[in-house]
Formats: structure tokens, sequence, C-alpha cells
């Protein structure tokens, strides 16, 4: 698998940032003290870290780009990195390794990002799982990675968390969240103005694409059709601009109540 240089240097590694951070503390320790009884540790030499984590974002990247075919594309990006019949290969170009617990070692960093990535559901995730899970030399590598998500999300008890999105989406009907009435094209405008002015981004700090964020929330609010649609009636029906006058207007109100705040 040919993957993109994120790493080249112990001091780019060193700067990693969160989630990836967290991570690689895992990789790390697995180079002194195996995940089970009877597991061997990792080799810093045949399982070069740098690489590793390049690899790592490689395929993170392109989950996050293609979550429609996530299950093909998270089948493809594993029969790329693991070849059973070569020694493993620390480079950008053809990276692989030979050894199952290895490809969970990989696959299971991919996991613990994605797990803070509000925009992957939990059913992709679990298929990562499944891929190790009928493997016993492999599955306690992983296993280190999907226990230290539920330990982090423990840490952080106020972190936005996907149960309470699923929670609200299987609500009973009469009590769901949805959008009032006539407010679709509003709602849209509104979303793609907060992301034109920046307000959205990956948790990794990597730049979320419009439709991505739109994809994410209409769901929530119970409106079925795609961002690209919603996006376009929004912007063919009334006057665009009419959205932002009333919620200028409302934010006025408010705030002036609120806070006794007056913007003349």
């Amino acid at each position: 698998m040919n993957i993109d240089s994120y790493y080249q240097t112990r001091k780019a590694l060193n700067d990693i940032e969160e989630p990836y951070k967290s991570a690689l503390y895992i990789i790390e320790d697995m180079y002194f003290e195996a995940p089970a009884v009877g597991c061997p540790v990792l080799d810093r030499k045949a399982f070069h870290d740098i690489i590793v984590m390049s690899a790592v974002c490689t395929i993170v990247t392109q989950l996050k780009k293609e979550r429609v075919t996530f299950p093909a594309s998270l089948l493809q990006c594993h029969e790329y990195v693991w070849d059973q019949g070569h020694v493993n290969n620390m480079a950008f170009i053809n990276f692989h390794v030979s050894k199952s617990y290895e490809v969970a070692v990989i696959f299971g960093c991919v996991y613990y990002v994605l797990s803070f990535d509000e925009s992957i559901p939990q059913k992709h995730l679990d298929k990562i799982e499944k891929l190790f899970s009928n493997d016993k030399q492999a599955l306690p590598y992983f296993k280190v990675f999907k226990d230290a998500v539920a330990d982090k999300r423990n840490e952080l008890p106020d972190m936005p968390q996907r149960e309470l999105v699923e929670k609200l989406k299987q609500a009973p009907d009469s009590k769901r969240i949805v959008l009032s009435e006539n407010h679709n094209s509003d709602f849209t405008r509104i979303v793609q103005a907060m992301y034109s002015a920046g307000y959205f981004c990956h948790a990794d700090g990597s730049e979320a694409s419009a439709t991505e964020v739109g994809e994410m929330l209409l769901p929530l609010m119970g409106v079925g059709t795609v961002w690209k649609s919603m996006l376009q009636k929004a912007w063919s029906r009334d006057y665009p601009l009419k959205t932002f006058d009333e919620l200028r207007d409302a934010a006025r109100n408010y705030w002036t109540k609120r806070a006794s705040i007056s913007n003349k």
C-alpha cells in the first residue's frame, strides 16, 4: 500500500496531536510489554513507529472520505496492508506487514482515532473490530485499543458521546428533536454559513467538507434528504438572506433580554 508521508522524522512524530498521540502511546508501550501472556512484543526495527503512524493517518483519511463505501474501503486497506508472503516493508511506497497482530495494531490505531470522530457511526467501528474477532493471535492487540477508547471516554465525561446521539435518533417519534415545519432550508443555509465561517473541522484538526457536516447533522434533525439536494433547494427558494435577517433579530432579542446587551 502506498502511504502518505505524514511523519518522516522523530521530531515530527513527537509533535503528533490527539487522538493520534494517545494511540501512539499504546504502540510505544507494546515495544516493551505484550498485551497478553504468550504474545510477542513489537519489534521496533520490523515495525517502525514513524512509518506505521503515517500508514494509520493514510487509512484514517481514506476511510473518512469514503464513509458511504466504508466496508469495501476498509477491506481494501486491510488487504493492502497485510502481506503474509513477504517480510515487512517499512517504506512509504508499498508499505505492508506480514503478521496479523501487526495488522491488528495498525487498525487498532485506526479504530481509536475514528472512535472520537462523531461523523463515523458505531456500525463502521464494529466492522473494524470484526476483522480480528476470530484471530486469537491478533485480537489481544486490537483489544488494547478498544479498551483504551472506553477508558478515555470515562476520563472525559463532558465529551459529546456517540451513544447520546444514537439515543436521540432512536427516541419515540413523538419525542424526537426535529426541525420545525418549513425550516429545512433555513437550517441548511445556517449550517452552510457556519461551515463557510470555519466553525467545523475533524477532531484531528483536518478540514471537513460541507457535505460531511451536512450529512452528519441532517439525519439527527430527522431529515432524510441528502445534503447537496438540501443545499440546492435552500438557495433556490425564497430570498436566502432573509434567514439571516430573522436569525439576527432573534439573537438580538435573546441577548438583550438575557444580558441587557445592545448593539445599536
